[in-house]
């Protein structure tokens, strides 16, 4: 059966959503979305909702970031803790809309407080690459999560050859604290075979990561594990 509709949030008529993400485990489901300030459409906020009973009630509405550039190619991971909620990590990525630049923001505590970094126009997540600044936007992040380590790879045009999309990776070992520079992970061999649309999935065993994308050479799916 499928229950209900339940209202968890209500905007005002200058309002309006962007991407609203969902991750569930047991009876822990976070939300979280782009809402609209209200302020003409070009500033947003990233805001949270969290139930730890199965969607039966849940927490008031935070916002993670307030006041940033219009996000895109958002993504949400939880990675929760076995010793309760208080302590679970929230990972969320976005890129910026206007400068191409990929964000990070976190909260290592279930979402009681939020990392953030004062910005131009407000709050912003953590820069994690501006490979877009030397060639294009940054595209299709994706996001996982294994142990203490945070992985994402996404596409955007070589700096070495304009007219090729790369893959590029980059990692966090502490939750978000700091991050390593871009690495490619693709060597296109010649001029437009592009490597697009990224999925990264890390082995919990081994920690060795698959890489599945699409590949424009052969027209197909390849994959690249590390």
């Amino acid at each position: 059966t499928v229950s209900v509709p339940v209202n968890l949030h209500t905007v005002g008529s200058t309002h309006w959503f962007g991407d609203v993400w969902l991750n569930a485990d047991n009876d822990r489901i976070d939300i979280m979305w782009v809402e609209s300030t209200g302020g003409g459409g070009t500033l947003f906020d990233i805001k949270h909702k969290r139930s730890t009973d199965g969607g039966s009630t849940f927490s008031s509405t935070t916002s993670a970031l307030s006041g940033i550039a219009q996000p895109r190619n958002t993504m949400l991971e939880v990675h929760t803790s076995n010793s309760g909620t208080g302590s679970d990590k929230i990972h969320f990525i976005y890129t910026d809309d206007n400068s191409g630049e990929l964000y990070w923001v976190g909260s290592q505590d279930g979402s009681a407080t939020w990392i953030t970094v004062a910005g131009k126009e407000g709050t912003t997540g953590t820069l994690i690459s501006n490979n877009g600044l030397h060639a294009q936007f940054i595209d299709e992040p994706t996001l996982t999560v294994d142990g203490n380590t945070i992985y994402v790879v996404y596409y955007t045009q070589d700096d070495q050859d304009t007219f090729v999309y790369q893959l590029f990776m980059v990692k966090s070992s502490n939750h978000g604290t700091s991050w390593t520079d871009p690495v490619r992970v693709t060597n296109a061999g010649y001029v437009y075979n592009d490597r697009l649309i990224p999925y990264l999935y890390v082995n919990p065993s081994n920690s060795n990561e698959l890489i599945v994308f699409y590949n424009d050479e052969s027209n197909g799916i390849i994959e690249n594990e590390s």
